[in-house]
């Protein structure tokens, strides 16, 4: 994205619309500039990159859970790759023409997640999130991903998802929603805020981060189940599947044995037990 702000700064200043340019540079220093700004009086910040910026920034807007400011605004202009969360909303796909979106009253308020895992030794973390919350297979891909060098670029993906998939493991799932339960097998569990995870896929195809509600998925078919639902993810039709098993609420709570790895908005964190809660409407998305 570094390279597009030239033209995104010309486009803001076309449409009259005042602003400052902070660039990141390393994971988390988009929640402390957020932070930041939010502390110092502003409370419109825009998110110019991908869903990890996004995870970020939003992070840089609450403390222990809640808003610095209540209801901040939060623009999005996406960095051409790992859009996911942009998506959703019909909106440009291309930052120069999205920034015409950042002007004018129009807001739509999202829900947040509050995903808490369990990390070395027992020791609980959490974290804010705004798409996609995973245990299993869908975390697993993401850490191997990360393990690739960047020269294999969004190929990634794809070699993460063989890599995992080829290392599976089934486990004993215990997931709770709200008074729904599911107990036996499983070898992925998606919790969606948002509908859309990598590479664009519908992975919950039934989400949309303003219900209140997260949308929880539990993958217990066959392992090769995971291949042959990839086309109809790209549609959003993998469900209703005997193959999956369907839970929604506003708190979820995933245990495993063996502990399952669990991330979310494309960030591994840590390890089941793990709970995914919703903060209604926390914050404004422009549109």
């Amino acid at each position: 994205m570094g390279s597009r702000v030239p033209a995104i700064e010309r486009e803001l200043t076309a449409l009259g619309l005042e602003h400052r340019v902070v660039e990141v540079a390393e994971p988390g220093d988009g929640a402390r500039w957020s932070r930041a700004c939010l502390l110092s009086g502003e409370r419109f910040l825009v998110a110019a990159g991908g869903d990890q910026l996004v995870h970020d920034v939003v992070n840089g807007m609450f403390v222990d859970g809640a808003p610095i400011l209540e209801r901040p605004v939060l623009g999005v202009l996406p960095s051409g790759r790992d859009d996911e969360f942009f998506r959703q909303f019909g909106l440009p796909m291309d930052a120069e023409r999205a920034c015409r979106h950042l002007t004018g009253e129009g807001v739509y308020a999202i829900d947040v997640g509050l995903v808490t895992w369990t990390g070395p030794d027992a020791a609980q973390g959490s974290r804010l999130f705004v798409n996609i919350g995973e245990a299993g297979l869908g975390a697993d891909m993401t850490a191997r991903a990360a393990e690739l060098p960047a020269r294999v670029g969004r190929a990634r993906r794809l070699v993460g998802f063989w890599t995992a998939l080829a290392r599976a493991k089934r486990a004993r799932v215990h997931v709770e929603a709200a008074r729904q339960t599911y107990d036996g097998e499983a070898y992925h569990v998606v919790v969606g805020n948002g509908r859309f995870g990598a590479g664009g896929f519908r992975v919950s195809p039934r989400s949309f981060p303003g219900d209140g509600i997260l949308e929880v998925l539990v993958h217990h078919g066959p392992k090769a189940q995971a291949f042959t639902s990839l086309p109809k993810a790209i549609r959003g039709e993998q469900v209703p599947s005997p193959h999956i098993a369907e839970l929604r609420g506003n708190r979820v709570r995933v245990e495993a044995d063996p502990p399952m790895r669990v991330s979310a908005d494309g960030r591994v964190f840590g390890w089941t037990p793990a709970s995914f809660d919703v903060l209604p409407q926390a914050v404004l998305l422009k549109i």
